[in-house]
């Protein structure tokens, strides 16, 4: 018994110690993988930033110089401005955090050792002096004085470092990147670009700018014009107009006062000189092979509207994302633009990755139209004033008069998606809900009413039409009954064109997506008729699957299904209305806003009267144990995973 013991002493030793040259030796790998890692990270940025780069430390401050051609010009950034406008002091550790940047972003960013322009091809063919006369114009407007960037809602300091001329990846499908279109190239009609800047980040704008001349056939482009439409921006003025002046086929013109978008594009649409007028946002990048495909499916269909593939460029970031390829454009009944995912129906129809996309209406930053059609059938509607429903306007217009809106997916354009992009010379909210009164009175017929219901249900969006502004209107329909002599109404375009999205019902209190505050997950109705959250939700994308509304009757409704508490559970299910039940529920909602607020029940249940509110939890009941549900718990003031917010109040009152 004792040398069992004492031979099991032995090996427990000789165990440990195993265990801990095992650790030891582990470590040491570590280690020197993290050394190598750290050399070969050194080499990489010595060889891929460093050629354009340079660090220099003073003070504990940092202060980098950006090697654009021979220039010696340091740039301080000591008190650096950063994307949320407060100022951050930038030390030694910043410098570090933004090699990483630079570093992680690498796969977008295209730094040479020609400095900012990069070796990528260019079909304008820049010789060296005017290669070098860019490059010393960038080092200068890029160091004058500007707004700081919370004013442009994008990292202009990191977008002033990006190449002009950067590489961007090809994100097309595989059966768009097959198609050649070498031989149909001379037969194309030639387009023009039209750019209209506000105020706009230079950087960016000269980025859109040297994007299309670097991935545009040059046969295929006649001109881009750039609206500078009155910009308060300095270096949108003289600067501008010195680094324009060497570029060819790009001209500038300035309005002396504010046109507003709509307007903006409208002048220079009547004085392209272009078949195909392509209108493009300001902070938008295209991508390879972009024009062709457009071009090819208008010269076949000219009384279409097309736009690209629309994707994104991140505002803090400035890095490119691919798009998805799941979404097409929709709208909300207030007439915000909003993506909605692409339908079994369409995917159907489609024979190919690189077939159009029909879609009920477009994003507006990046639109292509055939230019005698386009000026012929009313162009942008210039009743509407600055920004806002126009995209829906010419949509609505081209399917409800015989033509067709198509997203092209072999067409990939790159957007700044930043928080309201458009700035506004006067009160914004009343310009907009003008403009869409105006977009619903020329269109929607009777299902105007929901427009009205949605929008005047908030006090300050309500405002009335002038003796002018109906005159307007009429002239308006008086000149598409004679351009058209019949067009379809908007009940055959709901029914054909997008029958997934859901008709608000009259007895509606507010109706839409459900949206926690907290957590900004939403109600998702189950295939099992539970309810349970989703994180597959936006402010700028539909799911009409998921819209629920609580009606004037205190019902929470689910189309023609109705809600109900399942007891004692007090978890969310939806069932036929007038289901038996042992407990009588009444719901509302205890508004702090017109469509957010707590969701109550009121309970009676023999005889007693109980209240709760409905809050996110994290659900300990089987099957969904440890899954986010919506549940009806005690109420509390301070709970904010107690507060929801609806899509749309219902206003039908305030029908106009």
């Amino acid at each position: 018994m004792r040398l069992r013991v004492g031979t099991v002493l032995k090996l427990r030793r000789w165990i440990l110690r195993l265990i801990t040259v095992t650790l030891f030796i582990a470590f040491l790998l570590v280690y020197h993988l993290n050394q190598w890692e750290m050399e070969t990270r050194s080499q990489w940025e010595k060889r891929h930033i460093n050629n354009n780069w340079k660090y220099h430390y003073k003070n504990g401050n940092t202060v980098f110089q950006q090697a654009v051609g021979n220039t010696n010009k340091p740039r301080d950034i000591g008190r650096k401005q950063n994307f949320l406008g407060a100022l951050v002091r930038v030390d030694i550790k910043d410098a570090q955090i933004l090699k990483d940047i630079k570093r992680k972003k690498g796969k977008t960013l295209d730094w040479t050792k020609d400095g900012n322009i990069s070796k990528m091809t260019s079909h304008e063919h820049w010789n060296d002096n005017i290669k070098h006369k860019l490059r010393q114009l960038q080092v200068d407007i890029f160091n004058q004085s500007r707004p700081p960037d919370s004013a442009y809602k994008i990292n202009v300091t990191l977008s002033d470092t990006i190449s002009l001329d950067r590489q961007v990846p090809d994100t097309r499908h595989l059966s768009c990147r097959t198609i050649n279109y070498a031989s149909s190239r001379s037969t194309l009609p030639k387009s023009t670009v039209i750019i209209v800047c506000y105020n706009e980040a230079l950087s960016m704008l000269l980025r859109c700018i040297h994007s299309i001349l670097n991935r545009t056939p040059p046969e295929l482009l006649a001109e881009i014009i750039v609206v500078d439409d009155a910009s308060k921006i300095q270096n949108l003025k003289e600067p501008l107009d010195r680094y324009v002046n060497l570029l060819s086929k790009v001209t500038v013109v300035r309005n002396k006062h504010r046109e507003g978008l709509i307007r903006a594009r409208m002048l220079a649409a009547r004085m392209a000189k272009g078949d195909v007028l392509v209108f493009h946002d300001a902070h938008t990048e295209v991508n390879v092979d972009w024009l062709e495909p457009q071009l090819l499916y208008l010269q076949q269909n000219p009384s279409h509207v097309v736009q690209p593939e629309v994707e994104n460029i991140d505002a803090a970031t400035i890095e490119y994302f691919p798009s998805s390829g799941k979404m097409r454009g929709g709208f909300g009944w207030d007439l915000k633009y909003s993506w909605i995912e692409i339908p079994k129906y369409e995917l159907q129809r489609r024979s190919s990755e690189a077939d159009p996309i029909r879609t009920p209406s477009i994003v507006g930053c990046a639109v292509s139209v055939n230019k005698v059609h386009f000026l012929e059938t009313g162009g942008f509607d210039e009743g509407l004033k600055i920004w806002g429903g126009e995209n829906h306007e010419l949509a609505w217009r081209t399917w409800l008069c015989g033509g067709a809106v198509v997203t092209i997916p072999c067409s990939r354009v790159a957007h700044v998606f930043k928080p309201f992009s458009y700035s506004f010379d006067g009160d914004r909210e009343r310009i907009v809900s003008k403009n869409v009164m105006r977009i619903a009175e020329l269109w929607m017929g009777n299902y105007k009413q929901y427009l009205y219901a949605t929008v005047r249900a908030y006090k300050f969006k309500r405002i009335n039409f002038t003796d002018a502004d109906r005159e307007s209107i009429r002239e308006r329909k008086k000149f598409f009954q004679i351009k058209f002599k019949e067009c379809k109404n908007f009940g055959w375009y709901l029914k054909t064109i997008v029958p997934e999205i859901n008709i608000p019902p009259e007895n509606a209190d507010v109706f839409g997506e459900v949206t926690n505050d907290r957590s900004r997950s939403c109600f998702n109705v189950r295939s099992d008729g539970y309810i349970d959250l989703t994180y597959n939700c936006f402010t700028t994308r539909t799911r009409p699957e998921n819209e629920l509304y609580i009606d004037t009757s205190g019902h929470l409704r689910y189309r023609n299904l109705c809600v109900t508490l399942l007891y004692p559970s007090l978890l969310l299910h939806v069932d036929p209305c007038g289901a038996t039940s042992k407990i009588q529920t009444f719901w509302s909602m205890y508004k702090f806003a017109p469509s957010f607020g707590r969701i109550t029940i009121g309970i009676v249940d023999k005889g007693k009267h109980k209240t709760y509110c409905i809050e996110q939890v994290t659900c300990v009941l089987e099957p969904f144990v440890d899954r986010q549900m919506p549940q009806a718990m005690p109420c509390n003031d301070a709970n904010r995973f107690q507060l929801w917010s609806f899509t749309y109040k219902m206003d039908y009152s305030q029908v106009y």
